[in-house]
């Protein structure tokens, strides 16, 4: 007498054939049966099935209708359950029944993993954890074999062995935009070979360079800017542009400096702009007025001035509403007197005086 099954374990829902053989040399072989020992106790009668080992019909027997030398069964048996189920065979002849061995069939729960990333959207300067735990059914016959985190940069992160196999771990730094995709993939006991359990995403976007441009201090009418002021810095390699232009000479008073800044790699990075003010302060300029001379009893002549302190090119046309005076007249009396400026206006200076002497 003998019996078995065509595997040793099996998934939940799986369906899988037990054999029961049963010889008699002297061919009174009659009645067949497969008994469940555990964890549940019954017979499997008439039927090829498929049988559901869970609820095993409490009596039933195969009637062969006459006596037999040698007589195998098959029939097909679901595990709707996790378990082990003991099951035995067992025939009749004129004597009595007669019973195989004890043989198990263990019934696992499938494997399953979870898989997440803890952050799923980045962008390219930053970067992420990407966690994945595995579960088989080891009591059940379904031992973990291997597991690891596909990646989609060729990287099978499973190699770490100071990882359990129930989880492993995967820190990622993005090359460029893109969005990838991670795998949870484990074999088991049971499974044919490596199988994919799990999958998510990590969306990943250009990243924004930081650019720092500290307000620069004032300068002052007639300084051409430069590297002093125009003088913006970047996290990331690339290029700058500035407006106004370097050398550029700005007239008094208060300007927006800006500044455009394109990165190396441009497929990474976003390019960035930005602002600064800069105050221009007005150039010092001194009018002195030239001292002049007339004799007595004539009427004073034309004063005339010299400017002291004109920047950029620039001449005494740029000044506007110089007077020049004096308290003599025609009928003052031989001497010296002061010849005094005032009333100049200039946008881009801080205008003096100096007073000339007519004598």
């Amino acid at each position: 007498m003998t019996a078995g099954a065509s595997a040793s374990a099996v998934y939940v829902g799986s369906t899988l054939n037990l054999t029961v053989r049963g010889q008699d040399p002297d061919g009174n072989v009659r009645y067949f049966n497969l008994n469940e020992i555990a964890p549940h106790g019954g017979y499997y009668g008439p039927g090829n099935g498929p049988f559901n080992a869970s609820a095993p019909p409490s009596n039933g027997f195969w009637d062969l209708g006459a006596n037999s030398f040698d007589y195998t069964r098959t029939l097909a048996m679901n595990f709707p359950d996790a378990g082990t189920f003991t099951f035995q065979g067992a025939v009749s002849d004129s004597a009595g029944w007669y019973y195989s061995g004890n043989f198990d069939v263990k019934a696992a729960n499938r494997p399953s993993a979870t898989i997440s990333a803890d952050t799923a959207s980045l962008t390219v300067d930053q970067s992420t954890t990407i966690r994945a735990n595995f579960v088989s059914d080891s009591t059940h016959g379904d031992a973990i074999g291997g597991t690891n985190i596909d990646t989609p940069l060729g990287t099978a992160v499973g190699a770490n062995i100071s990882q359990p196999l129930g989880s492993r771990t995967y820190g990622f730094s993005p090359p460029s935009p893109d969005t990838y995709t991670f795998y949870a993939r484990m074999y088991t006991t049971l499974s044919n070979g490596w199988q994919t359990y799990g999958t998510c995403s990590v969306t990943v976007s250009k990243a924004t360079p930081t650019v720092a441009w500290s307000t620069p201090g004032a300068i002052v009418y007639g300084t051409g800017l430069s590297a002093a002021q125009l003088n913006a810095t970047a996290s990331v390699p690339g290029t700058f542009s500035y407006s106004p232009a370097i050398n550029t000479l700005l007239g008094a008073g208060t300007h927006t400096l800006a500044v455009t800044f394109t990165p190396s790699n441009p497929t990474n990075y976003n390019a960035v702009t930005k602002n600064v003010t800069l105050t221009v302060n007005k150039a010092p300029l001194t009018i002195t007025a030239n001292n002049a001379t007339k004799i007595y009893g004539a009427a004073n002549s034309a004063f005339s001035a010299n400017y002291t302190g004109l920047v950029n090119g620039d001449t005494s046309a740029v000044v506007s509403g110089v007077s020049l005076t004096t308290t003599a007249t025609a009928s003052s009396g031989a001497g010296t007197y002061p010849i005094t400026v005032s009333g100049a206006t200039a946008a881009n200076y801080t205008i003096g005086y100096a007073a000339g002497t007519l004598t």
